[in-house]
């Protein structure tokens, strides 16, 4: 077969699943391709030979880039190449599928494929739906966190994400199918109707709950809806992600990663050397719950806290706190008196930084 419009490149990742390694069927993958031919090579992404476990939060960050590395680097192949289209498979756990979708986006021609279980195999169905399978539910509408619960291969009960969300005002919602299984996303009709309501609440959670929220992500997902899960994602405009993975052994859900992470912001070319100072500073010097803790004891800061997402990295927490200072015109003498009082034994360091902003 030589046409072009036939050929596919294909990517395969593969990961330890709790204590059970992803394992490939070459012949199911060739059964599932038709009528497209793969083209030789392709990417592998074989993250079991890493003698790490899904218990430790290091591990997850170190298998998110080592995905993400490997399939920029693929990308630039394929851009170069005359065959644009890709195939997905992958075996791992969902956030790690999660992440393979985000670092491969939506400017490619990507097609995901599943993995069954009765019969084995990815082969998709061919049926269509009458109707989308995937209801949406609204369970509370309060919040910078938003929950999201994704009952579609088991169920999430809300009492399961409430045990692990920050405290305070939480939204919620739900999308789910009525009989979740493993296998109950089984044509690509019905992941294409699930990336319509993906797609479809994302939005809505923008505009309900703007630009400074984050999403709880809970997923009981099959493996391409994971994948289609980052696919989905519109980095310039989505919140960020954190993605939560469900541990037996943990008594429930626990945090794994954050996807969409916002950039810092940009200062202005004035700005530069005290804004990066006292960023630096607060970031070497307080941890994210110290910081909060300050602003809320402090009578000229405290109205500030709820506009900071202080579960981001603490990076980000440091940037944050810096733009909501200055958009309030809050980096004074009472900012610095504060942080003298907090860390007495870096007041030298505090002066030389107060003494930048003129304070």
């Amino acid at each position: 077969m030589d046409d072009p419009a036939l050929k596919t490149h294909v990517i395969r990742l593969s990961a330890n699943i709790g204590r059970q390694k992803g394992l490939w069927s070459e012949e199911q993958i060739q059964a599932a391709l038709p009528p497209w031919e793969a083209l030789p090579g392709g990417l592998e992404i074989d993250l079991a030979y890493l003698e790490v476990s899904d218990d430790e939060p290091a591990t997850w960050k170190l298998l998110a880039s080592e995905i993400r590395r490997k399939v920029s680097g693929f990308l630039q192949q394929v851009a170069q190449s005359s065959v644009r289209r890709i195939s997905v498979f992958g075996l791992a756990p969902i956030p790690l599928l999660m992440v393979l979708g985000e670092a491969l986006g939506e400017k490619q021609e990507i097609r995901v494929f599943n993995r069954f279980h009765r019969p084995a195999g990815w082969t998709w169905g061919d049926s269509r739906p009458d109707q989308s399978a995937f209801k949406v539910v609204t369970h509370t509408t309060r919040g910078l966190n938003v929950g999201v619960l994704l009952s579609i291969s088991g169920k999430v009960h809300p009492e399961e994400a409430e045990a692990v969300l920050p405290p305070g005002p939480c939204a919620m919602y739900e999308i789910a199918v009525e009989e979740p299984g493993r296998d109950s996303v089984r044509t690509e009709a019905h992941l294409q109707d699930f990336a319509s309501a993906w797609q479809n609440l994302l939005t809505k959670i923008r505009a309900t709950h703007g630009p400074r929220c984050r999403i709880h992500l809970f997923p009981a997902v099959p493996v391409a809806v994971a994948v289609q899960c980052g696919l989905s994602f519109l980095p310039k405009a989505d919140p960020p992600v954190r993605v939560y993975d469900h541990q037996r052994d943990k008594g429930g859900f626990v945090p794994t990663l954050d996807l969409l992470s916002p950039a810092p912001p940009q200062l202005r070319a004035g700005d530069a050397e005290p804004a990066k100072a006292l960023v630096d500073f607060l970031a070497r010097s307080f941890e994210s719950a110290d910081l909060r803790r300050l602003f809320a004891m402090t009578e000229s800061l405290s109205s500030l806290v709820k506009e900071i997402l202080w579960e981001a990295e603490l990076a980000g927490v440091a940037h944050q706190v810096m733009d909501v200072l200055k958009r309030h015109g809050k980096v004074d003498a009472n900012l610095f008196e504060a942080l003298r009082r907090a860390r007495p034994s870096r007041a030298a360091e505090i002066e030389e930084i107060a003494v930048l902003w003129g304070c």
